[in-house]
């Protein structure tokens, strides 16, 4: 895997849907993961810890100075399973579109890595709103929705990835504000528990 860019040497970049500073980027577009990366050399993961990256570019920034801006609209048979046909989210993006906001974890170099698993805490969300990360399952020809993360229900449940594993998720927001969703990353390396934690961070106008 080649190296990364960081965000101070693509500030100008708005073609990958980056805009703002490296101390304070917003990001419109593109498909991005939250992850970490695992070098195989020293046996350890990177000194990033937690960071977002642009799938297709390789561009980097830090998770805590990332926000997500959402302001599409494309609700489906996704969301009903999920919020009810009641209750549909206000706005959505992810899986299935052009702009997409994943978990992904990469290794650098040839080797076989430890497994870490993302947790979502309790979200931070603007009054009476609520926020679900949720993907599209396919089995024997049968098609459900899995959700992965959910604020108003207590679905916090577990991102368990390999190193080198990706998954993206839809996400869907009920009320225009922001959103903030504390994870924590968990992983054993040679026999010690490492911990990594930062916070996701969505605007939704």
């Amino acid at each position: 895997m080649g190296k990364k860019h960081s965000v101070l040497a693509l500030a100008a970049a708005a073609t990958l849907g980056l805009a703002g500073s490296a101390h304070a980027a917003t990001i419109t577009g593109d498909h991005w993961d939250v992850g970490l990366e695992y070098d195989c050399d020293a046996e350890a993961f990177g000194d990033a810890g937690l960071h977002v990256h642009n799938h297709e570019t390789a561009t980097e920034a830090p998770l805590a100075s990332s926000v997500f801006q959402v302001s599409g609209t494309s609700n489906s048979i996704w969301e009903q399973s999920v919020f009810g046909a009641a209750a549909l989210p206000l706005k959505t993006i992810g899986d299935g579109g052009s702009y997409r906001v994943g978990f992904a974890v990469e290794a650098e170099g040839d080797c076989e890595a430890p497994a870490v698993t993302f947790t979502a805490g309790r979200a931070t969300v603007p009054s009476g709103a609520r926020v679900a990360g949720y993907r599209r399952v396919e089995s024997d020809g049968t098609v459900t929705t899995r959700t992965r993360i959910d604020s108003a229900t207590g679905a916090n449940r577990n991102l368990g990835l390999l190193v080198s594993g990706h998954e993206d998720l839809r996400w869907g927001f009920s009320a225009t504000g922001t959103y903030r969703l504390p994870l924590t990353a968990s992983a054993t390396v040679g026999g010690i528990p490492t911990t990594f934690t930062g916070t996701l961070t969505f605007s939704v106008v």
